[in-house]
């Protein structure tokens, strides 16, 4: 036993990272038909303001929140939902680039690079002149980085 009363706290695993899933955004139906998914894998809420009838649908997975609103999509329902947070893209600012520079260069310059780019944006500033930066939608990748590490995007030159 050592002196360090605080021993007992300290982590000695530094390379673990555990992902942490997060919760489906809720799906709004205008309509009140819900018979879409198996038991237990989304809970219903009524909701009624004034003359707007609609019911909030909240999955509990992320597996049955793209199988309702695919089957709405295809069943042309009126709905609307938000993005899950596990779909965003990252956003990176690529400084001291001319604005001679097409984005689709930057963008088939990074896609060979094997990252997986949605758009690539010139940045102007308010009087609409173009700086020398651009702007990088990266889809997300679902790879943790371990601790003190730095994404490869920074890496590069």
């Amino acid at each position: 036993m050592s002196n360090n009363r605080f021993q007992l706290l300290f982590d000695d695993d530094d390379q673990v990272c555990v992902q942490k899933t997060s919760k489906p955004p809720p799906i709004y139906l205008r309509d009140k038909s819900i018979d879409l998914i198996g038991k237990n894998n989304f809970r219903v809420v009524p909701i009624e303001k004034e003359n707007i009838q609609e019911v909030k649908v909240q999955t509990y997975g992320e597996d049955s929140y793209r199988n309702v609103a695919g089957n709405f999509e295809k069943e042309k329902k009126s709905f609307y939902t938000f993005q899950l947070k596990s779909s965003r893209s990252s956003v990176v600012i690529l400084e001291s680039i001319e604005h001679s520079v097409s984005p689709t260069e930057i963008e088939s310059a990074l896609k060979d690079e094997s990252f997986g780019i949605k758009n690539v944006f010139n940045v102007p500033n308010r009087k609409n002149i173009p700086q020398p930066m651009l702007r990088a939608y990266i889809e997300s990748d679902f790879q943790l980085l371990k601790k003190g590490e730095v994404h490869p995007i920074y890496k590069l030159r």
